[in-house]
């Protein structure tokens, strides 16, 4: 589900966070995915931002400190945008030759996103045949297609600064399909049914629903593991540092009572964005239904977070996956350590590796 890209048998998925660059190689085994090198290292705040690069020097020197300790000489890599700079629309279009899907496509487009299109990079998701195209007679066949647009400069600037690195850029994906991706290979899902995977990233939540195959939904928004924080260091009178080392390691009677009382009202706000998200897509569906919620990345682990899910709408359906029983190492070059405390921060990375083609 690549978009931009230049097929190679072999990648290097490089993911540029808010918070940390991820760095994998390996490959996908049954159900599970092998690495073979990993690096996964913070970053400075405010390096990487929901814009996307803020602070593009700091983020090169980080790469090629990564690159260094793996031992990669211009490697072959894929990457990732996420964030503001991404827009998505599922549409029903005309019927036209499929040679011709590309030029309507970006009509299409400019029809439905609503800014100057000159500084956007447009691709499509083509999910099949459906029916009742807008302003024609009901019942008119037509194209399903997801559009994906990337804003050009964001695009340019992560090709440069991976450039700038010493890598060989071959894939340009979002986030939420190459993690997506992963998830429905190594979980065996099938393509009727209709799956939520759900990032909870450091800056904000990406959510894609599946189904037959494809990712034909996604939504993003700022609420993750900061505004958790940020939730428990305003209420203690605590720095953010020493918030997040209580959100992630509590002690053995969890964190204090204020602390998760602090956190519950930011998860009610985040639950209500995640009903928001299947309430926009049942209208974009024809009345389908999520099925499953998948739950994954570092913000995943916050305390409470599994709780508030325990209500009629979603308790029957969430799945938090087990990143142990996913990412799975021979290498005597991957620290068993680094891999557990960052299993759940890998699924984009991990997926960016499938994306050379054959």
């Amino acid at each position: 589900m690549g978009l931009f890209n230049l097929f190679s048998k072999s990648l290097v998925g490089v993911d540029l966070g808010s918070s940390a660059i991820k760095i994998i190689r390996g490959k996908i085994s049954g159900k599970h995915f092998e690495i073979e090198d990993l690096f996964a290292s913070p970053l400075p705040d405010g390096c990487i931002s929901d814009r996307g690069i803020e602070d593009v020097s700091t983020v090169v020197g980080h790469l090629q400190s990564a690159l260094d300790a793996l031992k990669l000489k211009k490697p072959k890599v894929g990457t990732a945008i996420k964030g503001a700079g991404v827009l998505t629309k599922r549409i029903m279009m005309p019927k036209v030759p499929k040679k011709e899907i590309p030029q309507q496509v970006r009509w299409e487009a400019e029809q439905v996103f609503p800014m100057d299109m000159s500084n956007i990079l447009i691709s499509h998701l083509l999910l099949g045949e459906g029916k009742n195209v807008p302003l024609a007679p009901p019942g008119t066949p037509g194209w399903d297609v997801l559009l994906v647009g990337v804003q050009r400069d964001e695009a340019i600037n992560y090709r440069d600064v991976l450039s700038q690195a010493g890598t060989r850029i071959e894939v340009m994906d979002l986030d939420v399909f190459s993690s997506s991706d992963l998830i429905e290979s190594v979980m065996k899902i099938s393509p009727k049914e209709v799956v939520a995977t759900v990032d909870v990233g450091a800056s904000g939540t990406r959510v894609g629903v599946r189904h037959r195959g494809n990712v034909v939904f996604v939504r993003e928004f700022e609420i993750g593991g900061r505004a958790f924080t940020d939730a428990i260091a305003q209420t203690l009178g605590l720095s953010f540092a020493d918030a997040e080392a209580l959100k992630m390691t509590p002690d053995e009677g969890g964190i204090p009572q204020e602390a998760q009382d602090a956190l519950s009202g930011v998860l009610a706000t985040w639950k209500s964005e995640l009903q928001q998200c299947e309430d926009i897509f049942v209208t974009q569906s024809e009345s389908q239904l999520i099925e499953r919620w998948v739950m994954h990345g570092g913000a995943s682990m916050t305390p409470g977070l599994e709780e508030v899910l325990q209500d009629e709408r979603f308790a029957s359906k969430v799945q938090f996956i087990d990143p142990s029983a996913v990412f799975v190492s021979k290498s005597k070059s991957v620290d068993a350590n680094v891999l557990a405390a960052w299993g759940p921060r890998l699924f984009a990375a991990a997926g960016l590796t499938t994306r050379g083609g054959k």
